[in-house]
């Protein structure tokens, strides 16, 4: 389970003001993205972003084509996962 709010700090979140509500749909892909598009450290995502979560959402965020060819050529197990 997931905790219901994240408040919004960090340099990976120049983005968004305020809280994530991690519960609604719309919240969680906003964050995910945002962590995955600003985030300077690997240990950031390790510690931020749920795998799991993460291949659910992938079909649903919105990423430009370089960035999700990125990811798919470090993580092809994540990609098939949310095929």
């Amino acid at each position: 389970m997931r905790d219901r709010w994240l408040r919004a700090c960090g340099y990976w979140n120049r983005s968004h003001e305020g809280s994530y509500d991690l519960a609604g749909d719309a919240d969680l892909r906003v964050f995910y993205v945002t962590v995955i598009r600003e985030t300077m450290h690997i240990e950031d995502v390790r510690t931020l972003l749920n795998g799991r979560f993460l291949a659910d959402l992938w079909p649903r965020l919105w990423f430009s084509p370089q960035v999700r060819g990125a990811w798919k050529s470090r993580l092809p197990d994540l990609v098939s996962a949310a095929a």
